[in-house]
């Protein structure tokens, strides 16, 4: 019965009437066209992911907007897809520490983090050589939630100049993540994952979320009462499982489960 139930939310009517229909006189057309084409392709969660981020990324004309899963927990955070204009500079294999001021702050706020001036911003801390390096001169970024919690942020680069976000802009970022790409993309990742995505074992998973807590293998070992090789066996299995490449990616797929 839940599980049909859940089938029902996602049938292309009411996946229309809720994110369309009832936003209709609320947001600007070309928002809702936006929307209507993520609708679309619900069942693909990349494409989903790349019309919004190309979407915000045309609307706030900015150079790079890019999103990555996980939570305040994890020790890492990583980009799992971007939107660049022609010639700026990639996000992926940067892994920034999940755990600095600059990430908790978005983390642990339902409202959009804005960063101005990034190269001369003392709240930047340590994270100034990350950001030079990939030309961030400002940056806007707001978490996504589901009915679970916060799994996801959005960060919206400006490349250009050292941006001051406009209010504006704010209330523009927050609407459009909250009331659509937040949910939409909850429901296309939890399609894809049911489609394309066997689950871990209940042994897995209990080594997976300790892994999201950033411990080390040896750590997870002591604290399940298993051994070393066990650990190995079960996150290697996991990933198998997933199609995960690696740990963060790892956490990342299972985030739905843990």
């Amino acid at each position: 019965m839940a599980a049909q139930a859940q089938a029902n939310s996602w049938d292309s009517k009411t996946l229309r009437t809720r994110f369309l229909d009832s936003n209709r006189h609320l947001f600007a057309q070309e928002t809702l066209n936006a929307v209507a084409h993520m609708l679309i392709e619900i069942d693909r969660h990349e494409h989903v992911m790349e019309i919004a981020l190309s979407y915000l990324a045309q609307h706030l004309a900015v150079g790079r907007v890019d999103i990555g899963f996980g939570s305040h927990r994890l020790k890492l955070y990583s980009t799992a897809a971007e939107h660049l204009a022609d010639g700026a500079p990639s996000m992926f294999g940067i892994d920034l520490p999940n755990k600095s001021q600059v990430l908790q702050r978005v983390w642990l706020s339902p409202n959009p983090i804005a960063y101005h001036d990034i190269r001369n911003n003392p709240l930047i801390g340590g994270l100034q050589e990350s950001f030079k390096q990939v030309g961030s001169r400002a940056i806007l970024a707001q978490r996504l939630d589901d009915e679970e919690g916060a799994y996801g942020i959005v960060c919206i680069d400006d490349l250009e100049s050292g941006r001051t976000w406009q209010s504006s802009e704010q209330c523009f970022v927050m609407q459009f993540c909250q009331i659509f790409l937040a949910p939409v993309l909850s429901i296309s990742r939890r399609i894809n994952t049911q489609q394309h995505t066997d689950k871990p074992s209940p042994a897995e998973l209990d080594a997976v979320r300790l892994a999201a807590r950033g411990l080390s293998y040896k750590q997870i070992a002591a604290t399940l009462n298993k051994s070393i090789r066990t650990i190995e066996f079960q996150l290697r299995s996991a990933r198998s499982k997933t199609g995960a490449s690696n740990q963060t990616e790892l956490v990342q797929r299972c985030q739905y489960w843990l």
